[in-house]
C-alpha cells in the first residue's frame, strides 16, 4: 500500500500567490481568445487596433528609429512612456518582419501587420501588469494579516472592469495599479528609497503616481530623512523631465494644455460644461490648481496626524484627483481599485459603498460618454446616464468625507 500511494499522484500544493497567479492567467487567456473570436466572426467591423495602440505603436517605434519624444513625433504623455512601449514592438517586429520606420497614420494602421500582432503584446503586457498589481497587493496585505488578502487580490486581479479593459480596450492605465501599489508596498516595509525610485520611474512613465510624493513625509522618521528623500525625489523628476523639456520646450509643455472639453475627458465637469452654454473652459485652470490645494491640504493633516496613518488613506489623494480634476477618463478609476476591494470586504455600510462604486464606475464611462456626445435623444437613457453618473461621483465624496470623519480612530477605514 505504501508503494502504491508513493507512485500514484501526488495532489500539487499551491501558494496563494501561485493561486492567485495561476487562476488569473487562466481567465485572461480565455478573454482573449474570446477577443480574438469577437472580432473574426460574431462582429468583424469591431475596431480591434483603438487610437490608443496606434499612439502606443508609433511612440515606441519612434524611438527605435532614434527619434525624439516631443520634437520628432507627437507625444502627449510622460516622457519615459515611449521608451516603455519600444521592447513591445521589437517582439512584433521580431513576429511580423517588419522593420519599416515608418509610423502609422489612420489611413494604413489597419493593414499593418507588426500593429495588429502588437495591439495583442500590448494587452499581454497590460495582463502581467495586472497580474503583478495583484500579487503586491496581496503582499501588503498579508504584511497587514488581513485574513481575506487572497481573495481582495485575486477579485482585484479579474474583475470585469479589467478585463473589458485589457481584452477589448487595451487601455495603459492597466499600469497604474502596479505603480500605485508598489511604492507603498516599499514605503510599508520600510525601504523608502526603493519606493522613491519607483514613484520616479512611475512619474516618468504616467505622471498620476508623483501623487504619491506626500508619502515621503508620513513614512519618514525624522526631518532629516524628509528633506535628503525630498530632495532625492526633485533632482530624479529633474532627471527624467529636464532633457526632454530641452529637447522641445513648446511641445513639452503644450501636454499640459488640458481643455476641459478634449477628446475622450469623461469627468463630470466636461458632462457640466457639454450640457451648458457658460464657457467653463476658458477657466479650466481653476480646476487644476483646486485640485493641488486640496491635496496639500489633505498632505498636510495627514502629516500632522501621521501616527494614525494607515496605507489605504492613500486613496484620498486619488479620490481628490479623480472629483476636481478637470481631464478625467474614466479608466482613471483604477486608481481606486485596490482600495475598493478592501472595503469592500468590510462590514456594514462600507462594503455597499464599496460596491456602489465600484459597479459605477464600470459603467460611468459609456454614461458619460452618452450625456457628453448626445448620442442619444431617449429622456429615460439620459436620466439614467445622469443617475449613474451622480451616484459615482457622491459615493466617492462620501468615501472621502467618511476617511475625515473616521481618521481619529486607530482602525484601518477602508
Amino acid at each position: 500500500m505504501e508503494n502504491k500511494k508513493s507512485t500514484g499522484l501526488r495532489k500539487i500544493k499551491m501558494t496563494k500567490i501561485q493561486k492567485i497567479i495561476l487562476i488569473s492567467i487562466i481567465i485572461y487567456s480565455l478573454t482573449l481568445v474570446f477577443h480574438a473570436l469577437y472580432v473574426s466572426y460574431i462582429d468583424p467591423s469591431y475596431q480591434v487596433i483603438v487610437a490608443d495602440q496606434v499612439v502606443f505603436y508609433n511612440r515606441g517605434k519612434g524611438v527605435l528609429f532614434g527619434l525624439l519624444p516631443y520634437r520628432d513625433f507627437y507625444t502627449k504623455a510622460a516622457p519615459l512612456s515611449p521608451y516603455l512601449w519600444a521592447p513591445l514592438i521589437i517582439i512584433s517586429m521580431i513576429f511580423t518582419n517588419d522593420y519599416s520606420p515608418d509610423l502609422l497614420n489612420s489611413s494604413n494602421f489597419t493593414d499593418s501587420a507588426s500593429m495588429m500582432f502588437s495591439s495583442y503584446v500590448f494587452r499581454t503586457f497590460f495582463v502581467i501588469c495586472l497580474i503583478a498589481a495583484a500579487v503586491v497587493l496581496y503582499k501588503l496585505l498579508e504584511l497587514k494579516e488581513n485574513k481575506h488578502s487572497f481573495w481582495i487580490s485575486l477579485t482585484f486581479a479579474i474583475n470585469p472592469f479589467f478585463l473589458y479593459l485589457v481584452s477589448f480596450w487595451g487601455s495603459d492605465e492597466s499600469i497604474l495599479p502596479l505603480l500605485i501599489l508598489l511604492p507603498i508596498y516599499l514605503f510599508e516595509k520600510k525601504k523608502n528609497y526603493l519606493a522613491i525610485i519607483i514613484i520616479i520611474i512611475g512619474a516618468g512613465l504616467k505622471y498620476i503616481p508623483i501623487f504619491l510624493a506626500p508619502l515621503i513625509w508620513i513614512y519618514s522618521e525624522n526631518w532629516k530623512q524628509r528633506i535628503i528623500q525630498s530632495v532625492t525625489l526633485l533632482l530624479g523628476i529633474a532627471v527624467v523631465y529636464l532633457p526632454f523639456y530641452f529637447v522641445d520646450p513648446t511641445q513639452f509643455l503644450a501636454q499640459f494644455d488640458n481643455k476641459i472639453g478634449h477628446s475622450g475627458n469623461q469627468g463630470i465637469i466636461t458632462i457640466i460644461q457639454a450640457n451648458l452654454a457658460f464657457n467653463i473652459d476658458s477657466y479650466s485652470y481653476v480646476f487644476t490648481v483646486v485640485t493641488f490645494l486640496f491635496l496639500a491640504g489633505f498632505s498636510l493633516f495627514f502629516f500632522l496626524k501621521r501616527k494614525r496613518w494607515k496605507f489605504q488613506h492613500t486613496n484620498v489623494f486619488f479620490i481628490v484627483f479623480l472629483v476636481f480634476y478637470q481631464k478625467i477618463q474614466f479608466s482613471f478609476v483604477v486608481l481606486m481599485f485596490p482600495f475598493l476591494f478592501i472595503l469592500i470586504f468590510r462590514k456594514g455600510i462600507q462594503r455597499w459603498i464599496g460596491l456602489i462604486l465600484t459597479i459605477s464606475s464600470m459603467v460611468g464611462g459609456e454614461m458619460a460618454n452618452l450625456l457628453i456626445n448626445r448620442t442619444t435623444e431617449n429622456m429615460f437613457l439620459i436620466s439614467i446616464a445622469w443617475i449613474i453618473i451622480l451616484i459615482f461621483y457622491l459615493s466617492m465624496i462620501w468615501l472621502l468625507i467618511d476617511n475625515l470623519l473616521k481618521f481619529r480612530k486607530t482602525e484601518p477605514i477602508i
